[in-house]
């Protein structure tokens, strides 16, 4: 029987692959934990419920890298041709996955930025009003007589 080269390291790196799963999991259910019953504005809850989605699926797509890791440890490539291809094969997939999540990632960058950027301008509008009507109160002639000291 020839010697596995990619048993410990792939175990090893499934183990931390999975790890960082399991801690990214409960971080975000502990996120959506959170926010509770609290009311929130239509764009917000829309806004986190897409957001939740993306990470979900990026949370499932690092769970099957995860286990697609591993297969070094199941599988010798040194002691054939056909194990050597099965390898390939599952690095391959590792690979593609790797990808849809960086674009996921990306997705995820732009909404929240695209959000970001809605908030500050409702929340411009908002103090403009604001001043405005401050503005108006002050210049506006006074109802009344003067209140005394």
């Amino acid at each position: 029987m020839v010697a596995n080269p990619l048993e410990v390291p792939s175990l090893v790196l499934s183990l931390l692959v999975l790890a960082a799963t399991a801690f990214l999991g409960v971080r975000e259910w502990l996120d959506r934990r959170s926010r509770g019953e609290e009311e929130m504005a239509p764009g917000e809850e829309a806004h986190l419920a897409v957001r939740d989605v993306r990470r979900r699926a990026g949370l499932i797509l690092m769970t099957i890298m995860g286990v697609l890791a591993s297969i070094g440890y199941w599988i010798n490539p040194a002691a054939g041709r056909e194990d050597a291809r099965r390898v390939v094969a599952a690095w391959v997939v590792i690979g593609v996955l790797m990808i849809v999540m960086m674009v996921l990632a990306a997705l995820d960058w732009l909404h929240t930025a695209q959000y970001a950027q809605r908030v500050r301008e409702e929340l411009a509008d908002e103090r403009a009003a604001l001043i405005e009507a401050i503005r108006r109160r002050k210049e506006g002639p006074s109802k009344g007589p003067p209140l005394e000291k």
